[in-house]
Formats: structure tokens, sequence, C-alpha cells
């Protein structure tokens, strides 16, 4: 039961958990967008968020698998290298003066270029250059990339086989040192720690 009384258009409902998760995972809503979605404030949610535990998993979840499929998606990109497109746009107005005045030449067609000019909408914009750019592998993220997806194959550690010789007359004194306990103890550890010997 909530421990805040909640409007009746506030009201929560079992099924904003799964639709929480939901827009939270594909969409990477925020408390904000989930409170505008549910028709309630941001105060809202997170009450329900405090008394509900299983609507507070259900948005931790899926904000965690959002943020996830970003970073995956961000750090292979990187690993691997990407193209991408730059595009340059350009008030019209300003193009289209540059052209006009181009044209006229200074031929005294100044208030013909004002009027033409006065008929572009301000906000329309033309594009005026477009380059593709590449950015190289970035080779951190390559190693991050391959030794989390198949760690086995790209371990950065080695596994090593270490083999003791342990002196007898050694161990015997070093345990003959310690109180009774510890040198049992020790010695059972030593045994399960190194081979037999043969």
């Amino acid at each position: 039961m909530p421990k805040f009384k909640i409007p009746k258009w506030a009201k929560y409902d079992e099924k904003f958990a799964d639709q929480a998760k939901i827009v939270c995972r594909d969409d990477g809503y925020t408390d904000a967008k989930l409170a505008k979605l549910f028709g309630v404030n941001r105060k809202t949610i997170n009450f329900w968020q405090k008394d509900y535990p299983e609507f507070k998993a259900a948005v931790q979840d899926g904000k965690d698998e959002y943020d996830t499929k970003k970073v995956e998606k961000a750090l292979k990109k990187s690993a691997i290298g990407q193209r991408f497109t730059e595009v340059t746009r350009e008030l019209a107005t300003q193009k289209l003066a540059t052209e006009l005045v181009k044209l006229a030449n200074g031929n005294g067609n100044d208030r013909k270029i004002t009027e033409l000019l006065k008929r572009i909408p301000t906000n329309y914009y033309i594009i005026t250059k477009k380059i593709t750019k590449y950015i190289p592998p970035n080779p951190v993220s390559g190693i991050y990339w391959t030794t989390n997806r198949d760690a086995e194959r790209w371990r950065h550690m080695q596994k090593v086989q270490v083999i003791h010789e342990i002196d007898e007359a050694l161990l015997n004194s070093i345990l003959g040192a310690l109180p009774n306990h510890y040198a049992i103890a020790v010695k059972a550890a030593l045994q399960k720690a190194l081979p037999e010997k043969k």
C-alpha cells in the first residue's frame, strides 16, 4: 500500500511496470518521459518507484538494457571503425543572396534582388556540402571488445602451472615452530595445493 495519498488520476496500475520496462528498454525513456506517458508528474513516478518494488525494478532493468545496447553499439563502432556523412547547411537567404549578387554582377538590380530574398522563408535551409568521413578503428576498443566477447580465445593472461619442490626438512622445521593446530592446518592446505610426489 502506498505511503502517500494518490489522487484518483494518478493511481498506480500493475500494467505500468511492464509498459515502463518496454519504453525504457526500447526508447531510453527517462523518469520525466515516463511521467508524461502515464499522465502524472515526475514526483509521482518517484513515489511509485519507492512504493512499488516491481515498478522500480522494471524501470531500472529497462534503462540498464537500453544503456548496455547503446554502449555495446558505440564500442563496436569504435573497435571496427566507422564512416559517416557530415552535412553542412546554410540559410537559403544567405546562399541565394550570394548567387544573385554574382548573377547581377553590379548591374543595378539590387532592388530586385532584395525583393526576391524577402519572398524566401527565413528558416529555410539548403544543403551546401556533404563530406563522407572515416574514423579508423581504436585498438584499445578492439582489445576490450574481443576479450569480453570471447574470453577463452582473447584472454590477456595465460595459464601457467607451477610445480613446487619443498625440502621436507625445511617444511618440518617451519611446522615445528608453529602451534600444533596451525601446523595441522598449514600441512593440510599444502597437501591440497601441491601435487603428490611420485
